[in-house]
């Protein structure tokens, strides 16, 4: 190694963190790309990576893999579990079919994100602002999919209050709601 870089390295800030840690970073970089309608291959890759840490930590805790999906229909998780993992694995690796070409659906951020919510919760009973906001969002775009009624007043109230919302604009008042919530009296 050279002497600057080893100098460098010596001398350097070091931060602890943890495998939990590192997958809420991961989380919420993803969401805030997810709203500001970032790179979603970026998006997939951070939530795909979340979710490996999260996925492994819950095994380790005695809980079941796959048990952040127990809030999707079982008619939506076969292909869903198949999708993600090709996905992920296409976006990771370059050592097999190096030539060829994924057919993406950037969509299935939606879903590698609440799985890593899910696990997340699960894991630390804990969710962060950007993690409520998007729980929230796709509560209110896709309550099918979660176990919700579409026609439940909340959710009719919430698509009219909305329904005019880009996802960054919805991201920012839900911020703005935060921040005013949390502000000293």
């Amino acid at each position: 190694m050279h002497e600057p870089l080893k100098k460098n390295l010596a001398e350097g800030i070091w931060v602890k963190i943890s495998k939990l840690d590192a997958a809420r970073r991961q989380i919420d970089t993803a969401i805030r790309l997810y709203f500001g309608r970032r790179d979603d291959v970026s998006i997939h890759t951070l939530g795909s990576a979340a979710l490996g840490v999260i996925d492994s930590l819950l095994v380790k805790a005695g809980h079941p893999e796959t048990m952040p999906l127990d809030n999707v229909r079982p008619e939506y998780l076969g292909e869903m579990r198949r999708l993600l993992h090709e996905d992920a694995n296409f976006f990771k690796h370059a050592d097999r079919d190096p030539e060829s070409v994924l057919h993406f659906k950037p969509e299935m951020n939606e879903f590698v994100l609440v799985r890593c919510l899910g696990g997340y919760h699960l894991l630390s009973g804990e969710r962060t602002e950007e993690m409520m906001i998007f729980q929230t969002w796709m509560t209110v775009w896709m309550p099918e999919v979660f176990f919700q009624d579409p026609a439940s007043p909340i959710v009719q109230s919430a698509r009219r209050t909305y329904e005019r919302s880009t996802p960054g604009r919805f991201y920012m008042d839900m911020k703005r709601g935060f921040a005013a919530n949390n502000a000293a009296p």
